[in-house]
């Protein structure tokens, strides 16, 4: 039996030494990027608010109506979470600072299924009141607000300055010329508009939470606005946007939408998060759209 000390030790061979040298630095690229791309879903990425515009081109806008400011607010989950209130606060101070002539909030005020769940309604709501837009702020409900009680909700926007279109529609004048703004009830939709009283020429708005009722909608519209699928979240390079809550996968998901011609839809990524507090390369937003004449 040899002695143990006799035994030559081999030299380690170039591909070993090349092999060892590149693990640590490889792992440790591996373990960098994990937790930046954790740090960027988890942490980042709920609150990184931005101020997306958009110009948007109208065939026959009357001269008056052209570059009207319009700013979309959506989605906002109100939960528990310590940061929701000044993602809030950060987002109404946002819009307020695009001197908009009308805001539109798009529904699914509070988080979860049951009051206890969300951010108390006497904490949020008043947070919307310094809201200012020049022919006033306007919102309809979505699916999260019908689950905790959209009836106690109403009140509380209305003594916040905001009316609550359900099935309903506003006019404005402006040198002569009307413009009208309908929201949709989000259980019961009256998608044939019956119940807007427009001449044919006259422009006309459609404020909704889901955007999956563009399909039903065949009223000649000016622009419908929506929210709902939070741009899924999360949008992921090849695979897009796989969370999207709707029946149609992902080809109501995210921003302008023209399947029609002259059929128009914008659908906002919204604010809050929704099951998973996640978003990665989707960040809460606050939309300013502008009508140009074509």
């Amino acid at each position: 039996m040899k002695d143990p000390a006799s035994q030559k030790i081999q030299p380690k061979t170039p591909k070993q030494i090349l092999t060892r040298s590149l693990f640590l630095p490889g792992f440790l690229s591996i373990c960098a990027v994990g937790l930046w791309l954790f740090a960027e879903a988890f942490l980042l990425g709920p609150s990184s608010l931005t101020l997306v515009r958009r110009d948007l081109r109208i065939p026959n806008l009357p001269e008056e109506w052209n570059g009207l400011k319009i700013v979309l607010m959506s989605d906002f989950h109100a939960s528990n979470n310590k940061g929701d209130q000044e993602l809030i606060r950060r987002a109404v101070q946002l819009a307020n600072r695009q001197n908009a002539d009308l805001i539109l909030l798009l529904g699914d005020f509070l988080n979860g299924r049951k009051e206890s769940h969300a951010m108390p309604m006497e904490t949020f709501f008043p947070m919307l009141r310094p809201l200012k837009a020049g022919y006033g702020v306007y919102a309809v409900f979505g699916n999260h607000d019908r689950w905790i009680g959209s009836r106690k909700m109403k009140r509380h926007l209305e003594e916040a300055g905001i009316r609550v279109l359900e099935n309903k529609a506003v006019s404005f004048e402006r040198r002569g010329k009307r413009l009208h703004l309908a929201g949709l009830a989000e259980s019961l939709p009256e998608t044939h508009l019956r119940f807007v009283r427009r001449q044919p020429e006259e422009p006309l708005i459609v404020m909704m939470h889901y955007p999956d009722l563009y399909l039903r909608i065949v009223t000649e519209t000016t622009l419908l606005a929506a929210g709902h699928t939070h741009g899924g979240q999360v949008k992921l390079p090849l695979l897009g946007r796989p969370g999207i809550p709707s029946r149609h996968g992902q080809r109501f998901a995210y921003g302008l939408i023209e399947e029609t011609p002259g059929k128009k839809m914008i659908v906002t990524s919204g604010l809050g998060t929704s099951m998973m507090r996640v978003r990665f390369d989707c960040p809460p937003e606050v939309v300013l759209l502008t009508l140009v004449k074509e």
